[in-house]
């Protein structure tokens, strides 16, 4: 990724950026968790140190997930899909942890989540 794209990434979220306490919000969606064929929505949440996802619908037993950025090897696009099979959007983000396991979500905006969550790790 060239420097002018992390800067203009870097932008993006700085421009969004909020305090809250002693968190200080970087970016934050609306987001669906895609596991198999199982989808959650719920709230993606980007800090300084950790992504995170809440869902609203806490009974369905898919999160809430904690990700340390550290622990990010990449950040692909992917591709939403119905059942777990058919793809119906390309609007979807991979995100690939050390310890092998991936999470998948459907979000909007997903080249700027590709361009900050790259930058950010890059930079780790």
């Amino acid at each position: 990724m060239t420097q002018s794209t992390c800067s203009q990434a870097a932008s993006f979220t700085q421009d969004i950026s909020l305090e809250r306490g002693a968190i200080s919000l970087a970016k934050s969606t609306v987001a669906t968790l895609q596991l198999g064929v199982a989808k959650a929505d719920g709230k993606l949440t980007l800090t300084e140190d950790i992504l995170s996802f809440v869902p609203f619908n806490h009974r369905l037993g898919l999160g809430p997930y904690c990700l340390a950025l550290d622990e990010i090897l990449s950040v692909e696009p992917c591709s939403g899909k119905a059942g777990g099979i058919i793809p119906i959007t390309y609007n979807a983000i991979r995100i690939n942890l050390s310890n092998q396991q991936s999470y998948e979500f459907i979000l909007a905006d997903t080249h700027k989540w590709l361009e900050t969550l790259n930058c950010v790790i890059g930079d780790s």
